[in-house]
Parts: structure tokens; C-alpha cells; sequence
């Protein structure tokens, strides 16, 4: 009995670390969120352009980071791909608080992002 006590035990100290994590990425979703429900009009004046047009740093820092990751995405990492994209945002003061990182944590998240497709269309948003 003791052996079954404590491999329960383990099972749910597994589940509350789980859910733990779920938790801290959802807040850190809605951190970003928010951040870019405040952003002045001129900090998001550039998102809007298209982004082939755009030749500035944080376009060209745009395209590099969709371009690594959308080739973790052709090895089927659709997690892995969006991790990436957001690791490479992070790295450029320009790009780092971009508001589609919250919105895709969001849908990883609530599973709603969960092909490789639907992954490549969430990159190709990133403008």
C-alpha cells in the first residue's frame, strides 16, 4: 500500500506542476496582451505595414525569425516553431512585446493552434 500511496503521490505532485506551468504561461499571455493594449499609436504605427515592403530593422528582424522558424515547422514542431518565433522576437527591442506572441500562447494554450498549418498561418501573421 505504501508503494501504491506514493506513486500516487507522484502522479499528482506531477498534475499540480502541470497545471502550474499552464498557469504562468497564461499569465505571461495576458502580460502581453495588455502591453499591447497600451502601446501609443506610434509604437504600432510599423505593424501595420507589410511586411515585404518593410525594410527597417524590425522588419527584416521579422523575416529572419519566420524564417527560422518555419523551418522547425517543416519538421512537424509546430510547438518548437512558435517557441523560436518568439525567442527570436524577444531578442529586438522593437519586436520583443509584439502582441500576436500573447495571442498565440493564447490559442497553444486553449488548443485551438494545434497543426502545422494552422501554426504556418499564425507565422505568416507576424508582420
Amino acid at each position: 500500500m505504501s508503494g501504491s500511496t506514493t506513486i500516487d503521490g507522484l502522479k499528482l505532485f506531477h498534475e499540480l506542476g502541470m497545471l502550474l506551468v499552464v498557469f504562468i504561461v497564461g499569465v505571461i499571455a495576458i502580460t502581453f496582451a495588455i502591453k499591447a493594449l497600451f502601446k501609443k499609436p506610434s509604437e504600432t504605427k510599423s505593424e501595420h505595414a507589410d511586411v515585404e515592403l518593410d525594410d527597417s530593422e524590425r522588419g527584416k528582424h521579422i523575416r529572419a525569425s519566420r524564417k527560422e522558424a518555419l523551418f522547425i515547422l517543416e519538421s512537424g514542431d509546430y510547438q518548437g516553431a512558435f517557441s523560436c518565433m518568439c525567442t527570436e522576437l524577444m531578442k529586438h527591442p522593437e519586436t520583443k512585446d509584439h502582441e500576436y506572441i500573447a495571442l498565440g500562447m493564447a490559442q497553444l494554450i486553449d488548443g485551438s493552434l494545434d497543426t502545422v498549418e494552422k501554426m504556418r498561418c499564425c507565422l505568416n501573421l507576424f508582420k
